[in-house]
């Protein structure tokens, strides 16, 4: 390698350089439209390739190399295709300029070059990655090695010798080129990236520090505030943290209402380098004074004397507030046992006791105390509410309501039952009297009770035994029993022999009849809980067990009874009832499988499943919607639905919530997991009451996913749609660019067949005339093809005019008379429409039965027949074209309307033609807002059909 060559691929590395800086100019630091970026860039980068062709190293003369494969290459890598495609336009224009041997090659090394990387490009972004050295590598060898091969462009004698010379060269240091130059734009480019990401992180930061309902400072070694949130500012009664800030100087040597609060801070900074949950009393902008809670840490730098203070500040007004309320209301509870503290001990048997507003105890007397504790099994304690020991929901419900009518003045005597623990029922004759200070406010109640439960019970006894009579006249839907406990005798009422399918005088009165009819498994249990009761370790009989029923199956009964003792309180006797309870077993057990079988689907799914309460809590949650949000399924019982909603505000989730009912409701949200990430979601809900409150039941799908290759499709379907565009333009185009030479070709043919007859032989003049033949049936193919690609383009328009369609079917079958004749063809024309005339494009209806007719003839064998048929349907006129011709096989009839297909490869060579035709015409159809369809038996002939609208009608 002589000077010369080394001074020409040095000049080329520092151009390859300087598109490095333009990388970095136009696509990370110039602010500019996209697209007017592109432009300046695909017209830097010819420039470039143009000042390196302009150093190249010349093997010969006219053929000339350089490393404008390896900028291409990498610009289309790395700028995209406008750039890349611009430049090398560019590139193209002056290598054609330039001219010599190696012209044609140079051409096809730019366009290979940039192809090559365009397509790499799309390969690396569908794999969602950056170029690796082994990649850029790769790549470089596989443009240089197309390089080499456009090299073969050149004559082929020169073109080995060229490659003989130059392929080992180019392989060594092109690829390695390729890579450096790559290496260098990945680098600028990841770097950038970094920096992005840095500002972003730093945005979010002071976003975060701008929203958190805290007020943050900021103060250096001197005491000048560095740094306030706006939330400081609110705090401080000021709009703006420089506002804030100036207020704040001097450590808030303002503010502080107490000074000496401030110095014993300061005090306690300097000695422990932290102050924790420091509270004070402080003066805002407008005169107010309000409480603060501060925490304070000093950070040093070991470095300097230097230092930067911490501080976060709540403000506790209210809570403080709050305080000092519950101070006041301790000194009214303690006015308010001060009025009871006189009172004397009742006489035995009278109850005496005081409750506040809030029914909790201010006093009580020996009695109360030992009555809850010895027939309540309660202890009582003042402050503590006695609606807390009274154990019955009815009970405490009925307490209430005495309570509150005592609460608004009314004092009365009334007699009450109440339940103890066990549920026993206890009377009392009971005195309400509002309880009041000095000042006659009401302050609590008081309650004088006197236990007149025996008297009751007497009272209830003696009823009990009528009713007991009145049931055993009367008869009931329960069955009744009485058993003398010393004899053993037991009567049973005829309803409970009725229950498992006895009549009366079926079974005898004895009590072993009970015992052979339970269940095995029930029988030791029943006889146990009745020698408890009777033996007064148990309050009361009431059990359920199975009995056997005479068809063979048990039912559920409930046995109650109660006995009457004697002195010693030895039972002698004892009645009660038997209910038949089977139903509601079978639906207790129903119920309760239910139950499993729904915790059972709701553990298992697939998808996330939550509930919500009436205030946005979380009622119940799956292990599986815990995993979406990447929390313990304990933590999702502690959050909202706003925690993790990040599309809908707090207001809008509680006006979703609210609109959801029991039809349910669909929508899609993102949620944030724990991590701070984010995913979407596809929620179905419905309410349900569930009890008295209103629950929200919600199935979360996470759909990422889905929502990704919803978008990647959307992506890929704009991108299809823009390539085809570009296509049918550029078809249209390159077409409308061809009709020009050929039909100067044709003119030219014609001219030498007119003018050089009698001096040409007739083998050349059958040469001429093959030319001129040739050439028209191409310019009827491009002009085919033009047509199709217009329309494709949408640059096709509508030219109406008024016509009569007999007049353009027999225009086209007289065109076709010497086909016709040629092929002893009979044609039938059918035409219903005659005097009709009708509004459309002439040229193009014309173009549409030129195309349908000529492939019927075409494709219709001698001696055929060809039939036309045209009607009007209302406001569509119909034409059928039919034949007797090869006909179209099953498998092809939804491929004919394709452009450039045919039904087979035999049929092309028999019958010629571009598959451009039947594509034409159903464009024209269409464009006349109509339709155009097949039917087609193979071996017996084809009719085709179609429909357009007259446009004086949709006009």
């Amino acid at each position: 390698m002589n000077t010369e060559v080394l001074i020409a691929l040095v000049n080329n590395v520092a151009l390859l350089l300087v598109i490095a800086f333009l990388y970095e100019v136009l696509f990370f630091k110039c602010e500019m439209n996209t697209h007017f970026k592109n432009i300046i860039a695909g017209f830097f980068i010819g420039m470039v390739g143009i000042a390196l062709m302009l150093n190249p190293w010349e093997l010969s003369p006219g053929v000339f190399y350089d490393t404008r494969s390896i900028l291409l290459s990498i610009v289309a890598l790395f700028f995209g295709f406008i750039p890349a495609v611009l430049g090398a336009l560019l590139v193209v224009s002056h290598r054609l300029y330039q001219g010599g041997i190696g012209a044609t090659a140079g051409v096809a090394v730019t366009i290979s070059s940039v192809i090559l990387g365009l397509l790499w490009r799309q390969h690396s972004e569908k794999q969602d990655k950056l170029f690796s050295m082994f990649e850029l590598y790769a790549f470089g060898i596989l443009v240089h090695v197309v390089m080499l091969i456009c090299m073969l462009l050149l004559p082929w004698p020169y073109a080995f010798e060229v490659l003989g010379h130059i392929s080992l060269p180019v392989m060594l240091i092109y690829p390695i080129g390729t890579v450096l130059l790559g290496a260098l734009l990945k680098n600028q480019s990841f770097c950038i990236k970094t920096q992005d990401a840095l500002k972003g992180n730093e945005l979010m930061l002071r976003s975060f520090i701008n929203s958190v309902p805290i007020g943050m400072f900021r103060l250096s070694s001197d005491r000048k505030v560095l740094h306030t949130n706006p939330e400081m500012a609110y705090i401080l009664g000021l709009q703006t943290p420089e506002e804030a800030s100036s207020y704040f100087q001097e450590m808030g040597e303002r503010i502080y209402v107490d000074p000496k609060r401030r110095e014993e801070l300061i005090k306690i900074l300097k000695t422990q380098g932290h102050v924790e949950n420091f509270e004070y009393e402080f003066l805002r902008a407008d005169g107010n004074r309000r409480w603060l809670l501060m925490n304070v840490k000093k950070n040093s730098d070991p470095k300097t004397d230097s230092f930067v203070i911490n501080g976060f500040v709540l403000d506790i007004t209210d809570r403080k507030k709050a305080e000092e309320m519950l101070k006041q209301t301790e000194r009214k509870y303690r006015d308010a046992y001060g009025l009871l503290h006189g009172v004397m001990e009742s006489p035995k048997d009278i109850v005496i006791f005081a409750l506040d507003r809030e029914y909790r105890y201010l006093a009580f007397n020996e009695n109360h105390r030992i009555t809850m504790e010895q027939i309540w099994g309660a202890k009582i304690e003042v402050g503590i509410s006695m609606l807390t020991y009274i154990k019955d929901p009815a009970d405490r419900e009925k307490a209430k309501v005495n309570f509150d009518r005592v609460l608004a003045g009314e004092a009365f005597t009334i007699v009450e039952e109440y339940g103890d623990s066990s549920l026993n029922r206890f009377y009392y004759s009971n005195t309400y009297s509002p309880l009041k200070d000095a000042e006659g406010d009401i302050i609590g109640i008081t309650l004088i009770l006197e236990d007149i439960t025996s008297r009751k019970h007497a009272e209830t006894e003696l009823e009990r035994s009528r009713e007991q009579f009145r049931l055993a006249v009367d008869g009931s839907h329960d069955g009744i029993w009485d058993w003398d406990v010393h004899n053993n005798n037991l009567y049973l009422s005829s309803r409970c022999k009725e229950m498992i399918g006895y009549e009366d005088h079926e079974l005898q009165n004895v009590y072993s009849i009970i015992e052979n009819y339970i269940h095995p498994d029930d029988k030791q249990r029943v006889i146990n809980d009745l020698e408890e009761y009777l033996e007064l370790e148990a309050p009361e009989f009431n059990i359920e067990f199975r009995l056997k029923h005479r068809n063979g199956n048990y039912i559920w009964v409930q046995a109650r009874g109660k006995a009457l003792r004697d002195e010693e309180g030895l039972a002698y006797r004892m009645a009660g009832s038997l209910t038949d309870i089977t139903e509601r077993k079978k639906t207790e057990i129903k119920i309760a499988e239910e139950a499993v079988r729904r915790r059972v689907l709701i553990e298992q799914s697939s998808d996330g499943i939550v509930i919500l309460d009436k205030d946005g809590k979380v009622f119940e949650a799956n292990p599986k919607y815990a995993e979406m949000l990447g929390y313990s399924l304990e933590e999702v019982l502690s959050l909202h639905v706003w925690d993790w909603d990040a599309q809908f505000t707090h207001d809008e989730l509680e006006n979703l919530r609210r609109k959801v009912g029991e039809m349910g409701d669909h929508l899609e949200t993102i949620h944030r997991r724990k991590d701070g990430t984010l995913f979407d979601v596809e929620i179905s809900s419905n309410a349900a009451m569930f009890g008295d409150q209103k629950l929200i039941f919600c199935v979360c799908r996470d759909i990422t996913e889905r929502k990704r290759a919803e978008k990647e499709l959307l992506h890929a379907k704009l991108e299809a749609e823009s390539a085809n565009r570009a296509k049918s333009q550029f078809i249209a185009n390159m077409s409308h660019e061809l009709r020009t030479p050929l039909t100067a070709v044709i003119g030219f043919s014609d001219i030498l067949s007119m003018n050089v007859h009698d001096k040409l032989t007739e083998k050349e003049m059958g040469y001429i005339d093959h030319i001129n033949k040739s050439g028209e049936h191409l310019l009827e193919i491009i002009n085919s093809i033009l047509d199709l690609s217009k329309i494709e383009a949408e640059q096709r328009e509508l030219e109406r005019e008024i016509f009569y369609v007999k007049e353009v079917i027999d225009n086209i079958v007289t065109m076709m008379t010497p086909i016709i004749e040629r092929k002893n063809i009979s044609i039938i024309v059918d035409d219903k429409i005659q005097s009709d005339k009708i509004i459309a494009d002439k040229l193009k209806f014309k173009q549409i039965m030129y195309n349908l007719l000529g492939n019927a003839i075409k494709f219709t064998p001698d001696n055929g027949k060809v039939s036309v048929t045209a009607i009007k349907n209302d406001n569509k006129i119909q034409i059928s074209v039919s034949d007797t011709g090869i006909g179209i096989p099953d498998e092809k009839l939804n491929d004919i309307f394709i452009p450039f297909m045919q039904v087979d490869e035999s049929n092309k060579r028999a019958y010629g033609g571009t598959g451009l035709g039947l594509p034409l015409a159903k464009q024209f159809v269409e464009m006349h807002n109509g339709n155009i369809w097949v039917t087609s038996e193979e071996g017996k002939g084809s009719t085709f059909t179609f429909t357009i609208a007259d446009q004086d009608i949709i006009c």
